[in-house]
């Protein structure tokens, strides 16, 4: 299974030279469509990643990954209601996506200077980009930033940027499973073979990650003799689209649902909490320690309310030369909700606002089992 050999290293975030894309962040200002009073949109050279338009209006935090000509994902931090693109007559919707926040959209853009609209409720913005002159692909269809793990890579890349570090998207973290989310895998089912389970189900996708993880549950299992079908608590190991879609599905099966969920590390992600199911992920750090909250802090200057994830906090690990935390324990992510009180899924940022991230058990064993 393709697990980094690296010890340390996070394998999407190595730069590749025939990669060379890049990210812009923005606070864009509404104006009003037409106004001849809005403030001009302010150029600003090829490669450089941070944009920030001061002009009247309330600014909305706007991400474009991987800011090179072709196909570009763009993150808005407003969660519905807007609508991009390079033409102001033909702009696309922006829409939620499973298991992330805010709305997004697919955007070509073309080599060089261009400008990209973006309308808010009869207002409009122009934000100047330079993408640069050299045609470059996104990373590949296993990783593509527009493609279902979009979201997350999007999250790793806001990661960096909170790090201070403004590189080239040359991957995405669904590419590969690192050797520390295999050692918490396997302090996984091993704490479930302890607990004397003898029967999971799995949830997987095809990225090359998922693959190589759910290869992982699957022999761990069978050393353990705990058997992978329909029954038992569901172990997640998909990235975030196909992760909501199974989450929302469990809950909804009040049978099955009650066994609750294993989640990989790299779920741990707001949105993805929102599902009513208990869940367990293995972390090596709890959200409350400094470091993590540190992280939390950069973030929300960069990118104000979007919710913390563990590939994001990876991210700003290695961008500040830090390795991963290898002593994973089993924590329990719920939200808390009010009777009487809606629930609007508003998730504002932070680990799991309205919610608890509560650790449950020792630190775990995640070294893989005799075969």
């Amino acid at each position: 299974m393709p697990i980094s050999a690296e010890a340390g290293a996070l394998p999407w975030l190595r730069r590749v030279p025939a990669m060379v894309a890049m990210v812009l962040v923005a606070a864009v200002a509404w104006h009003l469509r037409g106004s001849d009073s809005a403030d001009p949109p302010v150029p600003q050279p090829a490669g450089v990643p941070v944009v920030r338009l001061a002009a009247a209006g309330q600014p909305v935090p706007v991400l474009i990954v991987p800011n090179r000509p072709g196909r570009n994902l763009v993150h808005v931090a407003a969660p519905q209601g807007v609508s991009v693109g390079t033409d102001r007559g033909r702009l696309a919707t922006a829409a939620a996506r499973p298991g992330a926040s805010g709305s997004w959209a697919e955007v070509r853009l073309p080599a060089g200077p261009s400008r990209l609209w973006i309308a808010r409720g009869g207002h409009l913005a122009a934000l100047e980009i330079d993408t640069g002159a050299a045609a470059t692909t996104a990373p590949g269809p296993d990783g593509d930033v527009t493609g279902p793990d979009g979201p997350e890579c999007a999250s790793a890349v806001l990661g960096r940027l909170a790090a201070g570090t403004t590189t080239p998207v040359t991957s995405c973290p669904a590419s590969a499973l690192t050797a520390a989310d295999a050692a918490a895998l396997h302090g996984t089912i091993r704490f479930l073979a302890q607990r004397g389970q003898r029967a999971i189900s799995l949830a997987a996708d095809g990225s090359p990650r998922s693959v190589a993880a759910a290869a992982l549950v699957r022999a761990d299992s069978a050393a353990a003799g705990i058997t992978v079908g329909s029954g038992g608590p569901l172990v997640v190991v998909a990235g975030w689209a196909a992760a909501d879609r199974a989450l929302t599905a469990r809950a909804g099966d009040p049978t099955r649902g009650a066994a609750g969920a294993y989640l990989a590390p790299w779920l741990l992600h707001a949105p993805l909490q929102e599902a009513a199911i208990a869940q367990l992920v293995p972390l090596g750090y709890s959200p409350r320690d400094p470091l993590p909250m540190q992280y939390l802090a950069a973030l929300q200057g960069r990118f104000p309310d979007e919710p913390a994830s563990a590939s994001g906090y990876a991210a700003w690990r290695q961008a500040r030369g830090l390795g991963p935390e290898d002593q994973p324990r089993l924590y329990a992510a719920a939200r808390l909700t009010v009777p009487g009180v809606p629930d609007d899924h508003v998730h504002g940022g932070g680990w799991l606002p309205h919610g608890t991230i509560t650790p449950v058990t020792a630190v775990l064993d995640g070294t893989p089992p005799a075969r």
